[in-house]
C-alpha cells in the first residue's frame, strides 16, 4: 500500500537527518491517556511522535486495559517495498553505528491511507526499546537489511515516561518493576597468526578495542595491547605499539619509536 502524500514527507524528513533539519524539528513526541470513542470508550494511553495538528505520525504505541500480555502495540513508519501485510521483521537499533538493540516485527499496513505504513512491534512496557529512545537524541533502525531509516528524539523522555506510567496503571503493574537495559553487542574475538621478519611467529587475538598477542617461544607469555585513542589501527603497551598496516593482514611491532618487526598474516 502506498503511504500518503503527508507521510511519505514524514519520513523523507525523518530519514535525511541533516538535510530537513527544519522539518524534524517540527516532529513533537506527545503522551495522552483518556476514554477513546474511537476505541470503544476504552481508557488509552497513546505515545506519538508527529507533527501537531497534522496527520504526519512517524511513531505510534499504545496501551489498553484487557490485555494480559501487557505490551503496547507500537508501528514504527518504515518503507517495507511490496512485502504483504504480517511478514514476519527483525529490526535492529542503532546509536553512534553500534547496534544496540533488536526486536522481531511484522510488516504493517494501514486500513487508510493517512495511516502508517512501517513496522509493528508487540513491546512490552520493560522492554529495553522505552529507555533506548529515551536517553539518545537519535535512533536508526532497521528491518532485514531493507536500509535504514532515523528518528530524532529530542523531547522523548518526559513523554515517554509519562506513557510507561499510564500503561503501568492500566496494566496493574507496580512502578518499582526494574526495566530491562538495552543489550550492548558482544565485541567479537578474531585470532590471526603472523610470520614476522625477526624470526618467530606470532599469535595476535583481536577483541574489540583490545588486541593480545605473544611471540612463539617457551619463554613468551601473552600481554595485551589497548587501542590507542580508540584508534583499532594503532595499540599501545606501554611504550611499546603495534600498527596494522593497513589492515591485519601485516603488523608493524615498535619498541618506542623504533620499527623492530613486520609480521605478515598467514
Amino acid at each position: 500500500m502506498k503511504l500518503s502524500a503527508r507521510l511519505a514527507a514524514a519520513l523523507l524528513c525523518l530519514t535525511v537527518g541533516s538535510a530537513n533539519q527544519a522539518l524534524a524539528q517540527d516532529f513533537k513526541w506527545q503522551a495522552n491517556a483518556y476514554n477513546d470513542p474511537n476505541n470503544r470508550g476504552k481508557y488509552t494511553a497513546y505515545l506519538t511522535q508527529a507533527v501537531p495538528e497534522t496527520d504526519n505520525v512517524a511513531f505510534r504505541a499504545s496501551c489498553q486495559p484487557g490485555s494480559s500480555a501487557r505490551f503496547a502495540p507500537t508501528i514504527l513508519v518504515y518503507n517495507t517495498g511490496s512485502l504483504p501485510r504480517n511478514t514476519k521483521l527483525s529490526v535492529s537499533f542503532f546509536v553512534d553505528g553500534q547496534r544496540v538493540h533488536r526486536m522481531r516485527g511484522l510488516v504493517y499496513h494501514p486500513d487508510s491511507e493517512e495511516g502508517i505504513a512501517g513496522i509493528f512491534l508487540r513491546a512490552r512496557i520493560n522492554d529495553p526499546l522505552w529507555e533506548l529512545l529515551a536517553s539518545n537524541s537519535y535512533v536508526r533502525y532497521e528491518a532485514n537489511n531493507m536500509g535504514k531509516a532515523g528518528m530524532h528524539l529530542s523531547g522523548s523522555r518526559q513523554a515517554i515516561e509519562r506513557f510507561r506510567g499510564d500503561c503501568r496503571r492500566i496494566f496493574g503493574i507496580n512502578a518499582t518493576q526494574p526495566a530491562q537495559r538495552p543489550t550492548q553487542p558482544k565485541p567479537r574475538t578474531h585470532k590471526v597468526r603472523y610470520n614476522c621478519q625477526n624470526g618467530p611467529q606470532m599469535t595476535v587475538i583481536y577483541r574489540g578495542n583490545t588486541l593480545r598477542y605473544v611471540y612463539d617461544g617457551p619463554d613468551s607469555a601473552m600481554r595485551t595491547m589497548r587501542a590507542h585513542k580508540g584508534n583499532r589501527r594503532h595499540f599501545k603497551d606501554g611504550p611499546n605499539s603495534i600498527t596494522l598496516e593497513p589492515n591485519r593482514g601485516t603488523v608493524d611491532y615498535r619498541e618506542g619509536n623504533d620499527l623492530y618487526d613486520r609480521c605478515k598474516a598467514f
